[in-house]
């Protein structure tokens, strides 16, 4: 039977944009951010539906975006919704007595959803923890199975440009899911929006 893993939960992050100290472009009350990630992930407990008891080794890679919104309880925290989605895709080895024959593909379907805490750190730079829901869809064979697990991670933040209120930052992520019986977890680095 096909098997993923899914993350749905509290989210942690934190990109804080406009600067409170900038009287010409105060921060406004709301924080929206939209970010586009590539992320190489590890799913080490993954056993494929042809594999009688190997886990896949190996990563998948591919594309996750994510859009938040919140509101700002300070000048450097806000707090809010965030949701993200990817598709990524890799491949395992067939072995016969462990030797490799050939390779068969699979894909991933990794969805995080929660609230989330954003802080600013230090002037431009920025950074929080995830924590909540992941759920992953796990493709073999075009057959796609759903499944959860509790999920947490990191991610930090800078700043690089800014027209008034609108920034736009290089962000880096990690996720993993802590629960479930798929070990998903990712790298991510890519560019985001947020004012």
């Amino acid at each position: 039977m096909l098997r993923g893993v899914a993350v749905v939960g509290v989210v942690v992050l934190a990109p804080q944009l406009a600067r409170a100290e900038d009287e010409d472009f105060p921060d406004p009350p709301l924080e929206i951010a939209a970010t586009a990630l590539y992320a190489v992930s590890n799913v080490r407990d993954l056993i494929p539906p042809d594999h009688l008891s190997t886990p896949i080794e190996g990563s998948a890679q591919g594309v996750i975006v994510t859009g938040e919104i919140g509101y700002r309880i300070n000048g450097g925290s806000s707090l809010g919704a965030h949701l993200s989605i990817g598709t990524l895709a890799g491949t395992y080895a067939q072995k016969t007595f462990g030797v490799e024959y050939d390779r068969t593909s699979y894909g991933l379907i990794p969805i995080d959803a929660g609230v989330f805490f954003h802080r600013e750190m230090v002037d431009q730079i920025w950074g929080g923890i995830l924590l909540g829901a992941h759920v992953d869809g796990t493709r073999f064979f075009g057959d796609t199975s759903w499944s959860a697990a509790l999920g947490t991670g990191l991610e930090v933040g800078w700043d690089v440009e800014h027209w008034g209120y609108h920034w736009i930052s290089v962000n880096a992520r990690a996720i993993a899911g802590l629960t479930g019986n798929v070990g998903f977890g990712a790298i991510c680095i890519g560019l985001g929006y947020h004012h």
